[in-house]
């Protein structure tokens, strides 16, 4: 599985799906993810090393479970906006993303991504990334731009590095705990798609303790959304992460759902049926 773990985290997490203002106070802007903390550059052999060992590492991940909060800034974001909540994952692509104090729920189910509102019962239904092609500031072309690197999981360091400007960082975060951050610029990117992320590995680890996303360049002076995650009391396979009920991954429409599909043609209102005979087509379905 190598990387395709935490880049399906990313894809799933760090899209911007169904996302409503929220009540928050007001703070002071918060620096880029890369100024927090001392950090120096790593040579490229060492940084080479470490995307050696962190490939390997994920070679043997199958399963992942974690609880995350997540916080957008910037943007349209007047307020910083604080969600919190579970995330499994299951290789090679499928997830969920479990914010339902928050009214939403998001479903990987390897086919399909499945954007819940569990407030008011709106699902929007995107390709999942290598199904179809989007483009713009939307969950779909948010995850589509990951879906390149998803796919660079089962890769090597030569093609990451020939799709992203790859570099390692090691230093001392805020609170003086070491680290290694690993930084990814697209060479070739879209209007629509994130400019940067940044994963921040503790030390010697290699479970990532927060991915931040830097957004679109919304233009006009304006600043992109930073989206950041925190990922706390993480489990895998690899430390018994026992496997994960087939349902899990499953999205079921049900008659009070209202569902549009984004796929590249645009998008449509679909019937349940429709909606469930979809469903029915992903792995496991």
């Amino acid at each position: 599985m190598r990387l395709a773990c935490v880049l399906l985290l990313s894809a799933a997490v760090l899209a911007s799906p169904l996302e409503r203002a929220d009540a928050a106070e007001a703070e002071a802007p918060c620096p880029p993810p890369e100024s927090q903390g001392e950090a120096i550059e790593l040579s490229r052999e060492a940084a080479d090393a470490f995307l050696d060992e962190l490939f390997a590492y994920y070679e043997k991940v199958e399963r992942l479970s974690a609880n995350l909060a997540q916080t957008k800034r910037g943007g349209v974001f007047k307020n910083p906006q604080r969600k919190a909540g579970t995330l499994k994952l299951q290789a090679p692509d499928r997830f969920v993303v479990d914010l339902s104090e928050h009214g939403l729920r998001i479903v990987g189910d390897g086919r399909y991504i499945w954007l819940h509102d569990t407030e008011f019962g709106d699902v929007e239904r995107y390709d999942a990334p290598g199904q179809g092609a989007a483009t713009g500031d939307t969950p779909a072309a948010q995850a589509g731009a990951l879906g390149a690197l998803v796919a660079l999981g089962q890769g090597t360091v030569e093609e990451l590095r020939r799709t992203y400007e790859v570099t390692a960082l090691r230093g001392r975060g805020l609170d003086g705990a070491r680290q290694t951050k690993l930084r990814l610029v697209p060479r070739d990117r879209d209007p629509g798609d994130p400019q940067r992320l940044l994963f921040v590995f503790p030390h010697a680890e290699f479970i990532p303790h927060e991915i931040a996303l830097v957004g679109p360049d919304p233009g006009a002076g304006r600043e992109p959304t930073v989206t950041t995650v925190h990922l706390s009391e993480t489990s895998t396979n690899v430390d018994g992460l026992e496997p994960f009920p087939e349902e899990t991954f499953m999205f079921e429409p049900k008659e009070h759902m209202e569902i549009r599909d984004m796929s590249a043609e645009g998008a449509r209102r679909i019937s349940i049926d429709e909606a469930r005979q979809a469903a029915a087509s992903a792995p496991g379905g």
